[in-house]
C-alpha cells in the first residue's frame, strides 16, 4: 500500500526521528521532511500538499 510519512523538522511534540523510524518500518514508504512544526498544514501548507498530491498522482 502506498504510504507517505511526513516528518516535521521543527516539531516540538513529535520528534522527526519518530517519523523516520516509522517510514523505515513500512516497506516502500516515502518519507518527506518539511521545515515546519506540529501545525504543518498551516505552517508549510504548500509543501505539505505538494507531497500529498505527488503520492496521489502516483497511485491514481
Amino acid at each position: 500500500m502506498p504510504t507517505l510519512v511526513v516528518a516535521t523538522a521543527e516539531d516540538g511534540l513529535a520528534a522527526p526521528e519518530h517519523s523516520r523510524q516509522l517510514a523505515a518500518g513500512i516497506p516502500d514508504a516515502q518519507l518527506v521532511e518539511v521545515a515546519a512544526g506540529h501545525g504543518v498544514g498551516m505552517e508549510a501548507r504548500d509543501e505539505w500538499l505538494r507531497a500529498i498530491r505527488s503520492l496521489l498522482a502516483r497511485v491514481g
